[in-house]
């Protein structure tokens, strides 16, 4: 493994493992919120007014950053029956063109995304006191760095095809 290749491996697994912290801390957040939902509406008889919001905002980001941490460790739900019958070099072309999709698609979403925070309409959670601006900044962040990995994977993807190291794109499932 070259430098390059090990530098944008240490990048990924330093974002990943950002992604995955702030992740396990919304998922935290969501059950200790709703434990306390639980016992306070069922042992203390007084519903907590603002678990629900909470747990919602906590799950948006939870979502987004779960996103953006399969995307730097490669998991995203794939259907690989075409890719199997290409070749590795073709394997490796087809990768390169998918991590250019989701390059634009993150890029475009972003943009927008972005756009709303900036300049859309928010409110007041009305349990909370809080704008509603802080639930829409997971979006941004989500998929910006889900574009992230896209550009990290597809640079050693790119440089991978072009000197024809593909192993890399090699199908080790098929016998």
């Amino acid at each position: 493994m070259s430098a390059p290749e090990r530098d944008i491996g240490r990048i990924g697994k330093v974002l990943e493992a950002a992604a995955l912290i702030t992740g396990v801390a919304a998922l935290l957040i969501i059950t200790v919120t709703m434990i306390g939902q639980v016992f306070s509406r069922y042992v203390l008889g007084q519903p907590l007014q603002w678990s629900e919001v909470i747990s919602v905002y906590a799950l948006v980001w939870l979502v987004f950053l779960g996103a953006a941490a399969s995307s730097f460790s490669d998991e995203h739900v794939s259907i690989p029956s075409l890719t199997d019958r290409l070749s590795p070099r073709g394997r490796g072309l087809a990768m390169v063109f998918s991590r250019l999709c989701v390059i634009a698609f993150s890029a475009i979403t972003c943009w927008v995304s972005w756009g709303w925070l900036v300049n859309g309409f928010h409110v007041q959670a009305a349990s909370l006191g809080f704008s509603t601006r802080w639930v829409k900044l997971a979006l941004p962040i989500g998929i910006g760095l889900m574009g992230a990995a896209a550009v990290l994977y597809g640079i050693r993807d790119i440089a991978a095809v072009a000197i024809g190291r593909l192993d890399r794109f090699s199908n080790h499932d098929q016998d």
